[in-house]
């Protein structure tokens, strides 16, 4: 048995008194646990005597001490070691939270709200994050909903429908995958449609003259015009014009249709030196001059050719001379003249359609009693002449029904001490003209006053009705009390429209009724207040309501139906009442059935068209925008509702539409 060393690295067991270790925690020998055993061995040495006392070893006393006081060490650092992480991964990520929200607030403010609702989602609870992800999430989906429909009207081709919900996207989200691009192709083809079948006059630049512009968008120079040319007629359909241009001394080598010919006059160009065009819009646009007509006149188109009203005649007669060009093909006859102002004979009327015109030849004194006027209705060329009524007086006002049966007339006879002012209407029916014998008129309002009152008026005009019977609406003022009736030919009964006090001045403003006959936009005056009133005339309409409108007495309102009767265009033609001013502001009137009032909208600046043979305003068939010319020479286009106003060309002065109904207006 080893004897114990105090030197030694062993300690013996109090058990069995074997050599251990110094690091162990039972006996190698007994296999007793040594660790619990230390301080009852020391409490038995304690009982021996001094001398004879073995201290048991205190190496394993200082290593054990050595030991917890390292556990304690490593505890504490790594105690220290987990607050320090943890402090320092919530630091980070609030810090991440904090710049998750920043992220977030800088993509709202851009209005990129995919990258607001992922920003804000990895702010977690931080601030407000959760309420803003709420709303980002909520724009994410109207977003999303706005491009689906603007891309499925797109799709169809429904530009009109697309641009709406591709607006409202720019304002949610600008810039939205394609939406721009979507935008901008709807904007181009509803420009591109909404313009189609227009025409106007460039006078400036390096290419001035007559433009047409088609459904694509492009527009085509008609040929030889330059910037002096006007359109002088436009035939029903749209697809012949007639404008004036330079002329060429091949024009009057003989009618012949060309395609811009390229032989020059070889004496040169005199800028007085024009003649009208008459130009086929076909996909080739021919052309074919006709010298035998007055340069600034103007025409109507019939069933088999053209009627021409002659400028003003330097004799001092008042009027305008007709004339009839038979047809517009190679070998044409000549022109042949209808009228003749010299003898007293006026065309007074025409019906397009039927190729015939009313012819009157007046007899007697105009300020007598006995002036009289025979009416006759002649053949589009002034033939076949058939006396239709001797009627008493001056006759003016004059105007066919749309079916041809009825012919509408105002006569005035300036008697001593009375004058009178009578509407009447002549039956046209193929059976009445058959017999030969002069028709009986019938009279719907007869007004006679001193001459001296000007409270005093009386107007008349058919409505436009596409089909039905017809009908004719009758204005009359007398005794300070405006009278606004509808007469129906066919049933001879009549309606009263609206009986209302008047300060009985005459204005120059033009009432019109809509494309299908059924309404009536016209002005009315109260004191100082100035109405649109929309009134219903067609069988099938409800009554429509008013609109107060900023005019003043003095200035001069124009109303007109769009194409698509959705809407009234007001035109508010002097803005400085007498002194005229040099723009009109044009607004517009939504129909909208049910409301007892509602408002005119300002939509556009046109400029103030001086020559009534350069409008300033147009509204192309399609009916979906206006076209105008502002006073600094552009042409632009603007939705009814006073949207998209949009440039489309410089240096304009004159604008039309290729397509446009001329029984509208009635001066009231």
């Amino acid at each position: 048995m080893s004897s114990f060393d105090p030197q030694d690295t062993f300690y013996h067991c109090p058990t069995c008194g074997a050599g251990n270790f110094d690091f162990a925690s039972f006996c190698i020998s007994c296999g007793i646990s040594v660790d619990g055993e230390e301080d009852a061995v020391s409490n038995r040495v304690a009982d021996l005597p001094a001398d004879s006392q073995v201290k048991p070893t205190t190496k394993r006393s200082r290593g054990l001490g050595f030991m917890r006081s390292q556990w304690e060490v490593c505890i504490g650092i790594l105690v220290l070691v987990l607050v320090t992480g943890y402090v320092l991964y919530d630091w980070q990520h609030s810090n991440a939270q904090s710049e998750a929200y920043r992220n977030g607030l800088v993509a709202t403010e851009s209005r990129d709200w995919d990258r607001a609702v992922a920003s804000f989602d990895r702010a977690g609870d931080y601030l407000t994050s959760e309420q803003r992800g709420k709303v980002a999430r909520k724009k994410v989906a109207e977003r999303d909903q706005l491009y689906v429909e603007g891309l499925k009207a797109t799709t169809r081709q429904d530009w009109r429908s697309s641009i709406a919900p591709l607006q409202q996207l720019q304002e949610v989200q600008p810039a939205y995958r394609d939406s721009i691009a979507l935008l901008a192709q709807a904007e181009s083809n509803i420009l591109n449609d909404g313009l189609a079948g227009i025409i106007y006059l460039v006078d400036d630049g390096p290419s001035p003259g007559l433009y047409i512009r088609d459904g694509q968008g492009p527009s085509t120079l008609l040929p030889g015009s330059d910037r002096n040319s006007v359109v002088r007629a436009i035939s029903p359909d749209g697809t012949a014009i007639v404008y004036d241009r330079p002329s060429k001394e091949t024009d009057y080598l003989g009618p012949s249709w060309n395609h811009n010919p390229v032989l020059q006059d070889p004496f040169g160009q005199d800028r007085v030196d024009r003649i009208p065009v008459l130009a086929r819009l076909d996909a080739v646009i021919t052309t074919l001059p006709l010298p035998q007509l007055d340069r600034n006149g103007t025409g109507i188109f019939t069933e088999k050719g053209l009627w021409w009203y002659s400028s003003q005649p330097s004799s001092g007669l008042f009027g305008y001379e007709m004339f009839y060009w038979s047809q517009y093909l190679p070998g044409a006859a000549d022109v042949v003249r209808v009228s003749d102002l010299a003898s007293g004979k006026r065309v007074i009327a025409v019906d397009p359609v039927r190729s015939r015109v009313v012819l009157a030849e007046a007899k007697g004194n105009a300020r007598e009693s006995d002036k009289e006027t025979y009416l006759y209705l002649v053949e589009a060329a002034g033939q076949n002449r058939q006396l239709l009524h001797v009627a008493q007086g001056e006759v003016y006002q004059v105007s066919f029904s749309r079916d041809g049966r009825w012919l509408l007339y105002m006569t005035q006879q300036n008697g001593a001490p009375q004058i009178t002012r009578t509407a009447s209407v002549l039956p046209l029916g193929a059976g009445v003209l058959a017999t030969g014998s002069q028709p009986l008129p019938r009279i719907l309002k007869s007004l006679s006053w001193s001459g001296i009152e000007m409270d005093t008026r009386l107007s008349a005009s058919f409505i436009p009705a596409q089909a039905g019977p017809a009908k004719v609406i009758v204005n009359h003022v007398e005794l300070g009390t405006e009278h606004l009736l509808v007469h129906d030919l066919d049933a001879n009964t009549n309606e009263v429209l609206w009986r209302e006090g008047s300060d009985g001045a005459y204005r120059r403003d033009l009432s019109a009724f809509s494309h299908d006959g059924e309404y009536l936009a016209s002005r009315r005056q109260r004191g100082d207040e100035t109405i649109i009133a929309l009134a219903a005339v067609g069988p099938r309409s409800q009554s429509w309501n008013s609109a107060p409108f900023p005019a003043s007495n003095s200035q001069i309102v124009r109303t007109q139906f769009a194409p698509l009767d959705d809407y009234v265009i007001v035109a508010l033609q002097n803005e400085e009442g007498i002194n005229r001013g040099h723009t009109q502001r044009v607004y517009s009137l939504q129909k909208e059935e049910g409301r007892s009032r509602i408002s005119a909208r300002l939509i556009a600046e046109a400029d103030w068209p001086y020559d009534t043979d350069i409008p300033t305003i147009a509204m192309p068939d399609n009916g979906s925008m206006l076209a105008y010319v502002n006073a600094q020479r552009e042409l632009r286009a603007a939705f009814y509702d006073g949207t998209g106003d949009t440039l489309v060309n410089g240096n304009v002065k004159a604008v039309w539409s290729l397509k446009g109904r001329r029984d509208l207006s009635w001066r009231r």
